[in-house]
C-alpha cells in the first residue's frame, strides 16, 4: 500500500514537473520576444532621433544609417563581439546627436565658422555623450559618440586621445565616416 501511494505521489509530482517545465518554456519564449521587441524599440528610437537631426541639418541626410551599415560590416569582419557591433551600430546612427543642441546660426551656417563657432561645434561629441551616458543600454554607445572625433595622432577632439586610448568602435567609425564623406554627395 505504501509503495502504491509513493508511486501515485511520484506520478503526480512528475506531471506537475512537466507542466511547470512547459510553462517555464513558454515564459522564457515570451521573455525573449519582449527582449527582442525592447531592443528593436531602442533602435527605432535612435533612428527617429537621427531623422530629427537630418531634418534640421539636411547636409547629413542618411549619413548615420550609411556609416552604421559600413561600421557594422567592418566590425564583424574584424571579429568584434556582437555586443560591441551593436554599440558601434547605435553610435554611428546617432554620433552627431549633440549637434541638436547647437544654435541654427552655427549648425546651418552656409560659410566658414568663426573660431568661437568652431568651438561650439567641437563640443557636440561631449554634448551627445551627456545626453546618452545615463541610459544603461547605451553605455558603450555613449563612449563612442564622445570619442568619434578623436584622431589616432592625438589631434582630435574633445579630449585629444591618441592611438589605443580611443575606443575601437570610435576608430572603426572614423574610418567609415571618412569613407562616407569621400564617396557621398
Amino acid at each position: 500500500a505504501v509503495a502504491v501511494a509513493l508511486a501515485g505521489i511520484y506520478a503526480v509530482l512528475y506531471v506537475i514537473h512537466r507542466i511547470g517545465a512547459r510553462i517555464m518554456g513558454w515564459q522564457q519564449d515570451e521573455l525573449r520576444k519582449k527582449s527582442t521587441d525592447l531592443e528593436r524599440s531602442y533602435d527605432e528610437t535612435l533612428t527617429a532621433l537621427a531623422r530629427a537631426l537630418d531634418q534640421r541639418d539636411h547636409a547629413t541626410q542618411d549619413h548615420g544609417r550609411r556609416v552604421s551599415d559600413l561600421a557594422c560590416l567592418l566590425a564583424r569582419e574584424m571579429g568584434l563581439p556582437e555586443d560591441e557591433v551593436k554599440y558601434i551600430a547605435r553610435a554611428a546612427v546617432i554620433h552627431d546627436i549633440g549637434k541638436m543642441t547647437l544654435p541654427d546660426a552655427v549648425l546651418l551656417k552656409p560659410g566658414p565658422l568663426t573660431g568661437e563657432e568652431w568651438g561650439q561645434m567641437r563640443r557636440h561629441p561631449q554634448l551627445g555623450y551627456e545626453m546618452l551616458k545615463d541610459i544603461p543600454v547605451l553605455n558603450g554607445t555613449a563612449d563612442i559618440v564622445y570619442t568619434h572625433h578623436e584622431a589616432y595622432d592625438g589631434r582630435g577632439y574633445p579630449r585629444g586621445l591618441r592611438g589605443d586610448e580611443i575606443p575601437i568602435g570610435a576608430r572603426i567609425f572614423a574610418v567609415v565616416d571618412a569613407y562616407d564623406a569621400i564617396t557621398s554627395d
